[in-house]
């Protein structure tokens, strides 16, 4: 697995003004062999609020790499499927339950995240 970029946002809501949930979509695009993927992990918004609950990070930015910081929302995917590679098999991972969105980050190595992160940085032109 190759990964050419990483990305997370807040979704729009449908009318701003409503009371639906917001939702975030984390993303992760990558080469299979030659083959362009796309994975995203797509939460409550709520649930990025309370990130430091399940991972170690008290604040945002969460890694920080000269002149680069990633919010959680912007590394969620990322960390999942470098712990769980079998997500790769899925394109799009809905998330709306809190007990198992915290299970999928129990056995993240964030420090790995965090490398994988700065090697992507070094060779990104």
């Amino acid at each position: 697995m190759e990964i050419k970029n990483f990305t997370g946002r807040q979704l729009e809501k449908s009318v701003p003004a409503s009371p639906e949930d917001g939702f975030i979509r984390s993303q992760v695009i990558y080469y299979e062999g030659s083959f362009e993927q796309v994975f995203q992990l797509v939460y409550p918004e709520y649930f990025n609020r309370n990130f430091s609950t399940v991972t170690p990070f008290e604040k945002e930015p969460v890694i920080s790499s000269d002149p680069y910081n990633y919010d959680f929302k912007e590394v969620a995917a990322l960390a999942l499927l470098l712990t769980n590679p079998e997500y790769k098999q899925q394109r799009r991972l809905y998330v709306p339950d809190w007990d198992q969105f915290a299970s999928l980050f129990e056995q993240v190595q964030w420090d790995t995240v965090e490398n994988v992160i700065k090697e992507l940085l070094e060779y990104t032109p």
